[in-house]
């Protein structure tokens, strides 16, 4: 069975043809509809084989609607017309029991274009079955294997899908895309029994099947081969190089947890982002160029509108070390007397509609993580983090495990260092920057290349 591209836009644009008229009986002048239908197939790994498969189809609609500047909003995951209704007037009595916001500027009107955006859909993912996944699968895995065999591959996945999203609203915005993303990730170990190596994690996304699956495991299993010898460490301050995992993982990157939010207009306006009074201020050396980028052929995070459906643009966040401005969504940049810059982005259970950056971007620099771990003396390697989640957004603060950390002596990773602490805060890190790879990894919202930076606080255990 093939995903089905085609009938999943159709349907969606029915279901948003429908808001109108559900809003007129209720009396709502003012709304927003925002809806989503997704196909996706998913292959799991556990211990060196496949153990699952799934394939799930969802749908979801969130409206939101105002009735005298009081805001209501509810999500449904079904697009029958009586369930939609349903949806319309829960969120119109929410607006009975919420105070009027007086900062409320009406929903986004968009009289622009939006932009072409390529690479966002491969037909070559729709046709690709459950056994185009499991030779994907299986690739990798045997791509880890192949590095040494005392390695195990304890987790992994491989997942497409295909996705067709619109928004519209009453002030006059209708918007349609379509989508298909692939996304992979193995995680690797050495060793068995009680004597084995932290778990080394390697994954990306990319938009078609163009994608290296022997290279994804592989390099999972190097880092794990590479933990398996331990090597001394010692407390102090030294060159550190961060993979792009350690940067823009989506659950434990440090760039991307501390920049996605400290860069948003909402938390500037709610002074909760450390970068709030820097607007301006040379923060970093002149190497690092952050761009906003949802307009980049193929990229996980590219799209031609955000969730209010207001047009994309690319946007230079921070420039050669400059804070030179943030992202606005429609009410946030409003209250800053902005515009949107096209960067909103909803919670679709709640409704909620706030500002991020879609698709971070560092500007690349040049030569291969190993180059960057080349021109360190005495230092450190940190391919994960563990408890990056708790750095503190308002300060910039930071302190986490590096899982795993290796160590680097002479330009040679020499093994594995247990209980490695990297802590400071990201204003000093980034002052700190003495190259930036090109060896650029798609996360799905960010792409990140490894970095080498200076005077790193390094604790061990």
């Amino acid at each position: 069975m093939t995903l089905k591209p085609l009938g999943q836009e159709t349907q969606l644009r029915e279901v948003l043809e429908t808001i109108p008229d559900h809003a007129r009986r209720l009396g709502l002048n003012e709304f927003e509809a925002f809806a989503y239908s997704k196909s996706s197939r998913c292959l799991m790994i556990d211990t060196n084989r496949i153990n699952s498969a799934t394939v799930v189809e969802s749908t979801g609609l969130s409206i939101r609607v105002v009735r005298d500047a009081r805001a209501g909003a509810s999500f449904c995951s079904s697009f029958r017309s009586k369930d939609i209704e349903k949806c319309m007037r829960s969120a119109k009595a929410l607006t009975a029991s919420n105070q009027p916001d007086l900062d409320w500027p009406g929903f986004p009107c968009s009289k622009g274009k939006y932009p072409e955006v390529k690479g966002l859909f491969d037909s070559g993912l729709i046709s690709l079955e459950l056994n185009g996944l499991k030779d994907m699968a299986e690739t990798m895995i045997e791509g880890a294997r192949s590095v040494a065999e005392p390695i195990s591959v304890t987790l992994g996945g491989v997942e497409c899908s295909i996705q067709s999203t619109g928004v519209l609203n009453s002030s006059g915005i209708e918007a349609h895309r379509r989508e298909t993303a692939l996304q992979a990730f193995c995680v690797s170990l050495w060793g068995s029994g009680s004597s084995v190596t932290a778990e080394s994690a390697q994954g990306s996304m990319s938009r078609s099947t163009n994608m290296d699956f022997e290279k994804i495991g592989r390099d999972s299993a190097e880092i794990a081969l590479k933990s398996s010898v331990i090597a001394g460490s010692h407390t102090g301050e030294c060159d550190v190089v961060f993979s792009p995992a350690a940067l823009g993982d989506s659950d434990s990157g440090l760039l991307n947890i501390m920049m996605q939010k400290s860069l948003s207009g909402q938390s500037v306006i709610r002074k909760n982002s450390f970068l709030s009074e820097l607007l301006g201020e040379q923060i970093a050396p002149k190497e690092l160029t952050i761009y906003d980028n949802p307009v980049l052929s193929g990229a996980g995070g590219s799209k031609q509108f955000d969730d209010e459906g207001m047009p994309t643009k690319k946007k230079t966040l921070i420039k050669e070390g400059v804070v030179n401005g943030f992202v606005w969504d429609n009410y946030y940049g409003a209250k800053a007397h902005r515009s949107s810059t096209g960067n909103a982005v909803r919670n679709q259970l709640t409704g909620a509609v706030s500002s991020s950056p879609l698709n971070l971007q560092i500007r690349p620099g040049s030569g291969m993580l190993e180059d960057l771990v080349a021109e360190v003396d005495d230092g450190y390697l940190v391919w994960s983090g563990q408890g990056v989640h708790t750095s503190n957004l308002e300060t910039g603060d930071f302190s986490f495990v590096a899982n795993p950390g290796l160590k680097i002596r002479k330009g040679q990773i020499v093994g594995g260092a247990r209980g490695v602490m990297i802590s400071g805060n990201l204003l000093e890190l980034i002052k700190g920057i003495s190259r930036i790879g090109a060896d650029i990894t798609d996360y799905g919202n960010n792409l990140m290349p490894s970095i080498r930076f200076s005077n790193v606080k390094v604790t061990t255990g």
